[in-house]
Parts: C-alpha cells; structure tokens; sequence
C-alpha cells in the first residue's frame, strides 16, 4: 500500500505545472546574491584547486591548520581581462581584485590560529537595456543603465588542533560585512528630457560558524 501511494505522488509531482521560482535567479543576475569569491591559495590554484581543502593558507576548511608547522602567511591578487562584443561594438574590461589574505601559526604543540579575509561574494556589475515609452501621446525610446559596485568580504578567524595522527578538527567564525553603491539612470533618445537618476548605498552583515574534520585512512 504504501508503494501505491509513493508512486501516485510521483506522477502528481510529475504533472504538476512547472512553476518558476524567484530564489533560483541566476547569480549573475541584478537580483541574484553576486558572484562567489576563490577561496584558493596561490599554490591552491596552480594546481586547479584540488588541494585547497588540505591547504593551510586556503579557507575551505579549517583542521588542516593543524598542520601549519610555523607562522606562515599569504596575500594574492587577481586581474581579468575581457572583451564583451555586444551590437557590433567591442568593449575591453580590465578588472583587478584583492580577493584573499590569510596568516597562520601553531599555539603550543597541539593547536594552531589562522585568520584572515577572503572576498565572499563580488556584486560589481554594469547592465544596459533599452526600451521606449508613450509620453505625450509619441513613442520616446530610453536607454536605462543599472550599475554596482561592491563586494562582501568573508572576515574568519579559525583554530585547529590534530588529536591523534589521524584525526584533525577545527572550527571558525566568520563576520561578513561588505557595501555595493547602486546607481540606476535613464537617458531618453530625445535630449529635451531630463535625465534621471537614483544612488543608494546597501549594507550587507552577517555572523556565521564552520566546523571541520581531516580523518587519515591510515598513518603516515
């Protein structure tokens, strides 16, 4: 009886009508959070991110600071270069960040700090579109650009300390705190129109918690 009744819920999943849901706009989007951060060390990254769970100087996670040997620490920059062709036009975007900086060290013989910051989520962006109005009884195209531009960073202090040659745990708290300045404009075609604009200020906070753990399949 009861796998009757769990496969006539699912064809009534299965027919039901798709409805879109606003929490899954895309990340890019104006309405989306904004684009993650590379929680990746330098070294992280040269070797595609694959052992940036076990790299002391990548905040994925926080047991491997067990293993920091002595203070150590790391800062990374990062610049794109792009070109966006859109209407027969080409535009050259230059982008330099300053996404990460961490510092480690061991507590004794059995613990270990490690703070620092990371770019948590990137919200600069820049969208143009363009549409027209019935004023006055005529048609008057506009052109309406939505901008901006900030960050939120992921402040983190962590600690870390390995119980057996096995087993490692860590914890962290993270503050988040960050700002975008967002502009809105319109410019209508016909100059004899005022153009328009509105700027705000938005603040982002947040507290948060990880924990973690490194078990070894067997000892080295």
């Amino acid at each position: 009886m009861r796998a009757d009744r769990v496969a006539l819920l699912a064809v009534l999943l299965s027919g039901y009508p798709a409805i879109r849901l606003s929490a899954q706009d895309s990340q890019y989007g104006i309405r989306g959070l904004g684009t993650p951060g590379r929680w990746e060390s330098v070294r992280a990254r040269s070797t595609g991110g694959a052992f940036g769970p076990f790299d002391p100087l990548s905040p994925l996670m926080e047991a491997q600071l067990a293993d920091v040997g002595h203070l150590t620490g790391g800062a990374m920059t990062a610049a794109s270069y792009r070109d966006a062709e859109t209407g027969g036009s080409t535009t050259a975007l230059r982008e330099t960040r300053f996404p990460l900086l961490q510092l480690a060290g061991p507590i004794g013989t059995r613990f270990a700090l490690g703070g620092g910051f990371t770019t948590y989520l990137d919200r600069s962006w820049d969208v143009t579109l363009r549409d027209s109005v019935v004023l006055r009884g005529v048609n008057q195209p506009y052109t309406d650009e939505l901008t901006s531009n900030g960050s939120v960073a992921d402040l983190r202090l962590a600690a870390a300390s390995r119980l057996s040659p096995r087993l490692a745990l860590g914890a962290a708290v993270h503050v988040l705190s960050g700002s975008t300045r967002e502009t809105a404009e319109r410019r209508f075609d016909d100059t004899t129109y005022s153009l328009t604009r509105q700027t705000a200020e938005v603040r982002y906070d947040g507290l948060g918690v990880s924990a973690s753990a490194l078990l070894g399949s067997r000892r080295g």
